[in-house]
């Protein structure tokens, strides 16, 4: 297989993980109407079919609030539980990242989360420290919208 192919079968293969997160949040959320049940299962969707780490924050810019999180290995789970205290702004710091894409509404790939990407987003040294320790490597923010109520919060998937 020469690389074009080799190309074009990554492809192929990462398209197939979407779809079948997409085929999962569709059968979660038809499972229940309690919307946290179903918010945690959709991070579950996610880190079993295209993430290692699903967090969904739901609210305005200025006040998100960590709403579910899950972890492809269930022991880390728990180490996300607070994962929502980063979400605070602190002086001196950039805001975090997902208040950015609430407030533009635009989504956040970030390719590479290195050393030189935690030093200038991470909220705190605590908050860099949780990066490392869950072993971030990749993510991307999205904002979750609704044609009626506009930007509703963010989910952030990281590899």
């Amino acid at each position: 297989m020469d690389r074009t192919e080799r190309r074009a079968h990554a492809w192929r293969e990462r398209d197939f993980y979407y779809f079948e997160l997409l085929l999962r949040a569709g059968e979660v959320l038809d499972r229940s109407l309690d919307y946290s049940e179903t918010l945690q299962n959709v991070c579950a969707a996610a880190v079993d079919t295209v993430a290692d780490v699903c967090i969904i924050d739901l609210g305005s810019a200025d006040l998100p609030r960590m709403v579910a999180a899950a972890h492809r290995d269930p022991k880390r789970s728990v180490e996300l539980e607070n994962a929502g205290r980063f979400l605070r702004h602190r002086e001196g710091k950039a805001p975090h990242p997902v208040r950015e894409v609430i407030r533009s509404r635009n989504s956040l790939l970030v390719t590479r989360v290195d050393d030189a990407y935690l030093e200038k987003h991470a909220t705190s040294e605590e908050h860099r420290a949780f990066m490392e320790r869950l072993g971030y490597r990749s993510m991307m923010i999205l904002p979750l919208l609704s044609q009626t109520s506009g930007v509703l919060g963010a989910m952030t998937l990281a590899k």
